[in-house]
């Protein structure tokens, strides 16, 4: 079984740290803008997902770049919603504790020239992210 780190902190956490920031985020569109009014903690774009056949489609959802995590993640929801077949397990490590969830696989459009075929995605409770797809380090 694979192990994946995911390094997304839950922002209503127990941490008395956390309960005092306020995350700033930051959505793009891919265009070449790339000035900012500060530091962000959060970058998010939008993506197509497709399930590997493309019978079915997301279109537009918000994914949130994530350095922290070793491979990307689609939400329960968003897994369900496509129907998208389990092809494996992996355990899945974040600051909240460990969890055992299914991988798949998927197609991430971002641009007409920047798509992604045939990548697997583990399936993580995002709802709470506000996304439902999260882009890790093997993106």
């Amino acid at each position: 079984m694979n192990t994946t780190f995911i390094g997304l902190v839950d922002p209503i956490g127990k941490s008395s740290e956390l309960k005092h920031v306020q995350a700033l985020t930051t959505i793009t569109d891919f265009t070449m803008d790339t000035s900012f009014d500060g530091v962000t903690d959060r970058i998010i774009t939008p993506v197509n997902v497709y399930d590997v056949y493309r019978e079915k489609a997301a279109l537009g959802v918000k994914a949130l770049w994530d350095t922290g995590s070793r491979t990307s993640c689609i939400s329960e929801r968003l897994a369900r919603e496509l129907k998208l077949s389990e092809i494996g397990r992996m355990t899945v490590i974040s600051p909240t504790g460990t969890l055992d969830k299914p991988i798949h696989r998927v197609e991430l459009e971002f641009s007409e020239h920047l798509v992604y075929k045939d990548i697997a995605v583990t399936e993580y409770p995002l709802e709470r992210h506000d996304c439902d797809v999260l882009i890790g380090m093997d993106i």
